[in-house]
């Protein structure tokens, strides 16, 4: 019975100090495993609604493309008296004959607007799902992929258009490529400013820490040293002089 209860102590003992030699875990370090999970789940979401924009603009962009010629020559003279309404004034004081000549002015560089608009819009979302989804891409493919994607969409929107008796042209390719990389500019750009502004404000919320913690202890050496008393001299013995014997 005595080894028994010795043997069990001995072992309470133990388990005791490996329970005291555990590493206690600070809450900063257990909660953040959770905060990456929470990211991990918000990048898959804005990842997949990036994805359905993608699809959405491109379905837009074929539709746009299967209509006739004067169905096109409809929507668009449609949204160039709008524009001209709202930059001109006097748009309603002019004569039929003026409204006309000016439509036909605008026609042209409104419907080459309107193809680089749309495709910078869809570099734009192509670029962003980039980001996203592959944090750790290198900066070449970042280009390359909606860049090219956007390419060769072009390519084949305007083979799409021969089948709607629209005919294809080359410049209108060029076009729509030329906006896919403005908008890729326009992205990229914004992304650095954004970045680089959370980078300053973390620098100087780090430098503030570390000024207040360099003031603290600037203000407490003074104190300690004031505190503290001088040590007393030792008082050194007077020196007897020899007493002469006779």
């Amino acid at each position: 019975m005595a080894k028994q209860k010795s043997m069990s102590g001995t072992r309470s003992k133990k388990g005791g100090n490996n329970r005291e030699r555990e590493p206690k875990r600070s809450p900063a370090v257990a909660s953040t495993p959770r905060v990456s999970g929470r990211r991990a789940v918000w990048r898959r979401v804005l990842s997949v609604l990036l994805l359905l924009g993608i699809i959405a603009t491109a379905v837009m962009i074929f539709l746009f493309s299967a209509e006739s010629k004067e169905e096109s020559g409809d929507r668009s003279g449609g949204v160039t008296e709008w524009i001209a309404s709202v930059i001109f004034v006097d748009y309603e004081d002019l004569t039929p004959a003026e409204r006309t000549a000016l439509l036909q002015m605008m026609g042209h560089p409104v419907r080459k607007l309107a193809h680089l608009s749309e495709y910078a819009f869809l570099a734009v979302l192509c670029g962003a799902f980039c980001l996203v989804t592959w944090e750790r891409m290198k900066t070449l493919f970042r280009w390359l992929l909606p860049g090219g994607f956007c390419l060769l969409y072009a390519i084949s929107d305007e083979v799409h258009q021969i089948f709607s008796n629209r005919g294809a042209a080359f410049l209108d390719v060029m076009i729509d490529f030329t906006g896919s990389l403005l908008g890729l500019c326009l992205l990229y750009s914004l992304v650095a400013l954004i970045r680089g502004g959370i980078r300053r404000r973390r620098a100087r919320r780090s430098a503030g820490g570390r000024g207040q913690r360099t003031g603290k202890l600037k203000a407490e050496k003074p104190t300690k040293e004031s505190n503290k008393q001088p040590a007393k001299e030792p008082v050194k013995e007077a020196k007897k002089k020899p007493t002469k014997t006779e």
